[in-house]
């Protein structure tokens, strides 16, 4: 019996072929799987794609975030706030290159809560 789809683990696209003695179907790229119907093999097949596009849209969301903030002494002057994927924090200004902390860092942490 099929499993359900929830509990299936893809580790490549499925593809589909008949077995002439048996004539089913089989499922490659996860673990063989019988399928006997090509309406089931379609159902994967969305399944696969619909993990595919969770997993664009949380790789999406570990994006490095950057942030222009104005200096605090003079307004004229911006500087560049960077977030990386790991959740590191950076800042262009001298401050932060020496001390490793800064306001405008502070700043943004304070807005993104």
């Amino acid at each position: 019996m099929l499993r359900d789809l929830k509990d299936i683990t893809f580790h490549a696209p499925p593809t589909m072929w008949k077995n002439p003695a048996a004539g089913v179907y089989w499922i490659a790229g996860i673990s063989p799987m019988e399928v006997h119907t090509p309406e089931r093999f379609e159902e994967l097949k969305r399944e696969f794609v619909r993990r595919q596009d969770e997993a664009r849209e949380a790789r999406a969301q570990l994006r490095e975030k950057t942030w222009e903030v104005p200096s605090n002494k003079d307004p004229q002057k911006t500087y560049t706030v960077t977030q990386s994927i790991t959740g590191s924090w950076d800042c262009t200004c001298q401050g932060f290159k020496f001390r490793h902390r800064c306001s405008h860092v502070d700043k943004v942490q304070e807005e993104e809560k």
